[in-house]
C-alpha cells in the first residue's frame, strides 16, 4: 500500500513538473527574440530543462513503481526489474513525445 502512496506522490510531482515545463517553455517562446532579454531568457530555459528533468524522474520512478508492485511476486526480481524499468522507459517517453507535440 505504502508503494502506491508513493507512486501517487511521485505522479502529482511528474505533473506539476510537466505543467512547469511547459509554462516555461512558453514564457521562453514569448520574449525570444525582443532586445535585452537575453537574460531572462537563459533563465526561463534553465528553468525548463530543470522542469523536464524532474518530470522525466519522478514519471520514471511512478510508473516503475506500480508496474513493480503489479508485477506477480513470484517472477524473479531481475524480471520485475526488467518489466518495470522498459515500461516506465515507454511510458515517459510517449508522455515526453505528447508534452512536445510530435
Amino acid at each position: 500500500m505504502a508503494i502506491w502512496a508513493a507512486a501517487s506522490v511521485l505522479a502529482l510531482i511528474a505533473g506539476v513538473a510537466w505543467l512547469s515545463y511547459i509554462g516555461n517553455g512558453m514564457a521562453e517562446g514569448d520574449i525570444l527574440g525582443l532586445p535585452g532579454r537575453e537574460k531572462d531568457i537563459a533563465i526561463f530555459g534553465a528553468k525548463a530543462t530543470h522542469a523536464l528533468v524532474v518530470a522525466l524522474v519522478a514519471e520514471e520512478l511512478a510508473v516503475g513503481a506500480i508496474i513493480w508492485d503489479i508485477v506477480r511476486f513470484d517472477t524473479p526480481t531481475w524480471r520485475r526489474l526488467a518489466i518495470a524499468s522498459i515500461t516506465a522507459a515507454v511510458a515517459t517517453a510517449l508522455t515526453f513525445a505528447a508534452v512536445r507535440g510530435m
